[in-house]
């Protein structure tokens, strides 16, 4: 077969094509053939939303909901058989007309039958109550507003002395009038939006049931132990989440990644990055670190959760003051140091005794901090290991035990990390310690060449961009090898596949593989400048943000951060910055309160835009009426409490970015808008930068190629 140059378009939903005929030289001098492919992008062609998270969020409702009936019809069974409850159905149904908050709060009184007992053990059921996941709830946003919602809760219940949530719930919504009645009041308690104002506790059921049995027990000798610690076990059983596998090392495919958290991750990073440190001169002069230059800068990084470069440049002298490092810029001014040593270290957790333990010590005291579960057992057993072994304090070993250590896997395992890093000790740039530990710091091919149209699934011979395969032979090549999680990129490989192994078949294997590479468009220089620029700008104000969140000891956070610029861009005039939907003035003093929040202009739903660009702050009760709508079809009709041309003309002081999300048409519009545009340029440029490797198995790495998208 005639030798001839494939080039490839690739894009998020289309992938072009064209042949060209080489000559002796490899020059083309003939189009052979041209084409293009469409196909879906594995998104809803509405909602743009990913199909996989709709049929996952389906598949959870249901499987929810099916425990949720197996549990409770399993409960139904014991009460009867433990005489808590009627064999007769008919009287099943008269038990269930009690009110079961007025027996609630009976029970921690008064003697119950054991008929109306059951009924309050079998309403505790219905409704469990949050329950945190230690792990994966560190430092969510969502679940610390849900736990600031809950203490608010627990203030309350302690406020009205109540001892527990049904007592709280029943004196709340009972009529003086009719208290003593024992039918049932429906009381609800409902997700009212984004602040939580009603959120309960798992903890709080499993209180109430304790005191209860413990009450009632004293009437009925016939409530053993046995039966109490089945009951609890049906009702507050929780599944530990799957644990999830993490993904394989690009050099060592047998060994799986290593969490940043570990020490010898963190100690990695540091030298590779120390190891790429230049200074640079006046005149744009590079000079390289002396080994003693590199050693002090390393020595604060080992200490510290980060330095800035110019501490760094302190440290190396004052004749270095008028220098900058190759890695500094307006929007980087720090090298992060050891983030895991420098939280460990501190007198609430380990103290200096950190730095005395061995690194197997270490590492088994991270694995167990950061794969632990939430079980209550588990946190127990974790507390009294640490304890035990490691001689902390009790505080101390329950401090450890909520701690929030750095997230993350790298792309390297322990043993790769182990190869390398005595290289980046002695100096070494990463490629080149890489090599001289026998890795290729950018090729991860074996040696295939796939040239008779049988290259195979992507995640079977690129393990390094995969992750959570189950490596059973028995199951599809997506389940046993992983798949890339981006739903586009995932299809867009296999429609790859497909295509260049039917041209194989048909012309015999290519000879060159060109992929064009979509990217954003080349910037001028005056242009980068201007982001400079605007990033200096940016990286002021949010210091003098930080600088006001402090004195009035409020945390540093990005949320904090972005809430006071939304807060800003109402009015110049900070008097007169107020919600755009209800017109209530917002005070500094109330800004960060429950009262008033972040909320989507656009729904977030139905946008998928997350960005400051699509944000604004509201008050709470405001953002529970608008929901998952855009401010005319919340507010067009000018509801009671609302009205629509004052809403409409506060929205137009905002910036100019976000007064179209004001206007009737806005969500019409937005399908037009940059950022869904942006979405598929993303996708894109990762799924270019794969394919490239992909098509390397079948014209080998020197014969394909990626150039950018015009």
């Amino acid at each position: 077969m005639k030798k001839y140059r494939l080039g490839i378009d690739m894009g998020a939903t289309s992938l072009g094509w064209w042949m060209l005929g080489l000559d002796e030289h490899d020059n083309p001098n003939v189009l052979l053939d041209m084409g293009v492919r469409i196909f879906p992008d594995g998104r809803d062609a509405k909602t743009n939303e990913p199909l996989n998270v709709k049929r996952r969020d389906h598949r959870s409702m249901r499987r929810n909901r099916e425990r949720y009936l197996q549990r409770r019809k399993y409960l139904l069974d014991r009460l009867i058989k433990y005489g808590l409850m009627p064999e007769n159905e008919i009287e099943r149904k008269k038990i269930q007309l009690l009110d079961p908050y007025y027996l609630r709060t009976k029970a921690l009184h008064n003697e119950l039958s054991l008929f109306e007992l059951g009924r309050v053990i079998f309403h505790l059921n219905q409704r469990r109550g949050f329950k945190s996941n230690r792990k994966l709830d560190s430092g969510d946003k969502e679940t610390s507003r849900m736990k600031e919602a809950i203490k608010v809760l627990k203030e309350k219940l302690h406020e009205a002395g109540a001892k527990t949530l049904g007592e709280y719930l029943y004196n709340i919504n009972k009529d003086l009038s009719k208290k003593d009645q024992v039918k049932r009041t429906p009381i609800r308690i409902r997700d009212f939006g984004k602040d939580y104002n009603l959120y309960t506790e798992r903890s709080m059921y499993e209180d109430e049931f304790e005191l209860i049995w413990d009450k009632q027990k004293d009437y009925h000798p016939e409530l053993t132990n046995n039966i109490k610690h089945h009951l609890q076990q049906i009702i507050f059983f929780q599944r530990p989440l799957k644990p999830q596998p993490k993904g394989k090392c690009r050099f060592e495919p047998s060994e799986p990644r290593c969490p940043v958290a570990f020490p010898i991750a963190q100690e990695f990073r540091i030298y590779q990055e120390v190891n790429n440190l230049i200074l640079l001169d006046f005149d744009r002069n590079e000079h390289h670190l002396t080994k003693e230059q590199r050693e002090i800068i390393i020595d604060t990084l080992l200490k510290q959760k980060s330095a800035t470069f110019k501490s760094l440049r302190t440290k190396l002298g004052k004749e270095y003051r008028d220098y900058i490092f190759n890695l500094e810029s307006e929007k980087r001014k720090d090298l992060k140091g050891d983030e895991t040593s420098f939280i460990l270290r501190k007198d609430e957790y380990f103290g200096e005794k950190w730095l005395e333990l061995s690194d197997e010590q270490k590492d088994e005291i991270i694995s167990r901090l950061i794969n632990e579960d939430n079980d209550q057992r588990i946190e127990n057993s974790l507390v009294d290991w640490l304890i035990t072994n490691f001689k902390v304090t009790k505080e101390q070993a329950q401090n450890l035990n909520n701690i929030r250590l750095p997230q993350g896997i790298s792309n390297l395992s322990k043993k790769a990390i182990n190869k390398i890093l005595p290289f980046l000790k002695q100096g070494f740039l990463y490629h080149e310690a890489c090599e001289t530990a026998g890795y290729h710091h950018s090729d991860f091919r074996t040696g295939e060449i796939y040239d008779e149209g049988n290259l195979p699934y992507y995640g079977s011979i690129m393990q390094n961009h995969v992750a959570f395969g189950s490596n059973d032979p028995e199951d599809i090549d997506e389940i046993q090898f992983g798949k890339i999680a981006n739903p586009t990129v995932h299809i867009a490989l296999n429609q790859l596949r497909k295509f260049v192994n039917a041209v194989t078949l048909k012309y015999g294997a290519p000879t060159q593989i060109v992929i064009e590479l979509a990217r954003e468009l080349k910037l001028g220089r005056k242009r980068n400048d201007e982001i400079n620029k605007e990033q200096a700008k940016n990286r002021l104000h949010n210091e003098a943000i930080a600088e006001e969140l402090q004195k009035h000891d409020l945390e540093n956070t990005y949320q904090n951060r972005l809430k006071f610029k939304l807060w800003e861009e109402l009015d110049i005039d900070p008097l007169k910055r107020c919600c755009p939907y209800t017109g209530k003035q917002i005070s500094f003093k109330d800004l960060f309160t429950n009262k008033y929040e972040i909320e989507h202009i656009l729904p977030k739903s139905k946008t998928f835009n997350d960005s400051p660009a699509n944000k604004t702050v509201s008050y709470y009760a405001a953002n529970r009426f608008k929901g998952e709508r855009s401010p005319y079809e919340a507010f067009g009709d000018s509801p009671e409490n609302y009205v629509w041309d004052k809403i409409l003309e506060r929205g137009l002081r905002l910036p100019k970015n976000k007064r179209w999300r004001f206007y009737p048409d806005a969500m019409k519009n937005f399908d037009d808008q940059a950022e869904i545009i942006q979405r598929l340029l993303t996708d894109t440029q990762y799924m270019s930068r794969v394919a490239r490797e992909y098509m390397s198995y079948v014209a080998g790495p020197n014969n394909v190629w990626a150039i950018p998208g015009r």
